[in-house]
């Protein structure tokens, strides 16, 4: 046996017990972490909190032969206020109340390592109030808090129920997680929701209350999907994907002009449209026109559509 020979066995011998000494070393730690997460979770308790508001619509003083003669008319009522949303690492379902409730939110979670705020702002006579929900990780993320939440089943869960008699505006945003919100019946005059790093899926699966003026709906490094738009029948529509795909279905029940925007890069989406309107701006007007209805005004539909590094595919 060469010396050349004899010096390759060695090395090849030591780098086999390196790499049996690394992976011994990386069982040990996953054993141990798993054990110290394992009796961490025996000892955590799943809290349960709820919060109830009632939102009010200001008052708007007017004489009462014009009352009795003009009635206001839902489209026509201003937003009372502001619902903020913000939740983090969480489990979403948000959906609407009864006629006639408050807002409530129910959530259960670990509370040494999450946390549930509120806060309510008074308005003054330019500006509605705002009510304010957070909901935030208060403590480190680590490898052992993570297994302890698996092991435990205590991942948290935030269910919201939006007043269905207040006209407010609703600005959502969910960050690394994701769940489900239907809006139907609601009585939305705005609505803003973002998913960050994780999908969801939207619905209005009836018309609200009043059309909306404006409705956006962003997705961003994860994907989504939203059903119903055309139910809100808002005045702008503005959809965004972004790092993901998704599906929108934008048929409903549309009652007026819109301007549409949909922005989709890296990542593949499709669209579906509605019957019963006329498109514009993707090269097909009046491909979708409804038969014997040529006499009856339809609502226009303008798109403005921007597409990078994935497909957007229109189904009719």
């Amino acid at each position: 046996m060469s010396e050349s020979d004899g010096g390759c066995k060695r090395f090849f011998t030591i780098g086999c017990v390196g790499c049996l000494g690394l992976s011994a070393l990386l069982i040990f730690i996953a054993v141990l972490s798993f054990g110290i997460a394992w009796y961490q979770a025996q000892g955590v308790e799943v809290s349960h909190q709820e919060l109830t508001r009632d939102l009010t619509v200001p008052e708007v003083t007017v004489e009462e032969e014009a009352t009795a003669e003009l009635p206001v008319e839902p489209s026509e009522a201003p937003a009372a206020g502001t619902v903020e949303l913000e939740l983090y690492q969480t489990e979403v379902e948000v959906r609407p109340g009864p006629p006639g409730e408050p807002i409530r939110v129910d959530a259960r979670f670990d509370s040494s390592r999450y946390s549930l705020t509120e806060e309510f702002v008074e308005g003054d006579g330019e500006q509605g109030w705002t009510y304010r929900i957070a909901f935030r990780r208060s403590s480190r993320s680590s490898l052992i808090a993570g297994l302890k939440e698996l092991i435990s089943g205590s991942k948290p869960r935030v269910a919201v129920i939006l007043p269905r008699d207040v006209p407010f505006d609703l600005d959502l945003s969910v960050m690394q997680g994701g769940g489900e919100v239907e809006l139907g019946g609601l009585w939305l005059t705005n609505v803003d929701v973002d998913f960050l790093q994780g999908g969801g899926h939207v619905e209005i699966s009836e018309p609200l209350r009043a059309p909306a003026e404006q409705v956006r709906i962003g997705f961003s490094m994860g994907g989504g999907e939203v059903e119903g738009l055309g139910n809100a029948s808002p005045r702008r529509l503005d959809i965004e994907f972004s790092m993901g795909g998704g599906d929108v279905d934008l048929r409903g029940a549309w009652s007026r002009d819109a301007e549409i925007t949909i922005d989709q890069s890296m990542g593949g989406a499709s669209v579906r449209l509605p019957s019963g309107v006329d498109i514009r701006g993707l090269d097909r007007p009046n491909a979708l026109a409804s038969p014997g209805l040529d006499e009856v005004p339809r609502p226009v539909l303008t798109f403005d559509v921007s597409s990078q590094y994935g497909e957007l595919e229109f189904i009719n």
